[in-house]
């Protein structure tokens, strides 16, 4: 859409914030800076292992049950404009929203000097028939984004889902773990051995998804899986 058209589509339809409802300026969309300056990301002090908020240095959560990954770090908690930005992304093909949380991410990476040392970003795959039904995998639209930032090369496809299984976070906790264990492969271990990791996903919950990819992964021959996702429930 050229400029002119656009200005013109915009006098006639003006957009809205998909959140609030506010007019948009010219440079905003879906999602109006105010409502992004409602984001509030995770200040320490952090769990070293999930990265929420605690005072511990590895919270208890972790400590009965750990990540597979050696550290999860997420924008913030899965709540207000971080959990309407990651539905809008998710399910009403706002694609453009992934930016955003991409630069949040990037901002994590840039405190995390083993984060800035891995060899590739590798989204959460999607089962083919749902992505075929989305359009898309958002896990790979934010990693894509997030290299764009970071220089950190993203390999899609070299983890693959075999199972369809249902939403993690539709699901109670003790359910979890059995819905996707053993529902990834990896494709081609040769590209991945030896390489440290970032597994990247618009939500963890229990972490469930997250173990069972570096689960697969470490027996690929991988070096060091991380973790990175725009929102956790805490």
């Amino acid at each position: 859409m050229t400029h002119l058209l656009r200005a013109v589509v915009d006098l006639l339809l003006p957009p809205v914030c998909e959140v609030c409802g506010h007019r948009l300026t010219y440079d905003e969309r879906v999602i109006c800076e105010a409502c992004w300056a409602k984001v509030e990301p995770f200040n320490p002090p952090l769990c070293v292992r999930c990265g929420r908020p605690s005072n511990k240095k590895v919270c208890d959560t972790c400590r009965e049950q750990p990540l597979l990954p050696r550290r999860v770090r997420a924008i913030g908690n899965y709540d207000g404009i971080l959990k309407e930005a990651i539905h809008l992304l998710k399910y009403n093909h706002r694609l453009s929203v992934a930016s955003r949380l991409a630069q949040y991410l990037a901002d994590i990476v840039a405190e995390e000097p083993e984060f800035q040392a891995a060899d590739y970003l590798v989204p959460v795959p999607l089962h083919p028939t749902r992505e075929r039904e989305r359009g898309y995998n958002q896990a790979y639209v934010i990693a894509y984004r997030l290299s764009l930032l970071t220089g950190i090369p993203v390999l899609n496809n070299v983890l693959r889902r075999t199972r369809y299984t249902k939403d993690q976070i539709d699901l109670p906790k003790e359910l979890r773990k059995s819905n996707v264990w053993g529902a990834f492969r990896v494709t081609d271990a040769d590209k991945i051995r030896d390489k440290t990791i970032i597994l990247v996903d618009d939500v963890f919950t229990t972490g469930a998804t997250l173990n069972a990819c570096t689960q697969v992964l470490v027996e690929a021959g991988v070096h060091e899986v991380y973790g990175l996702a725009c929102a956790t429930p805490v």
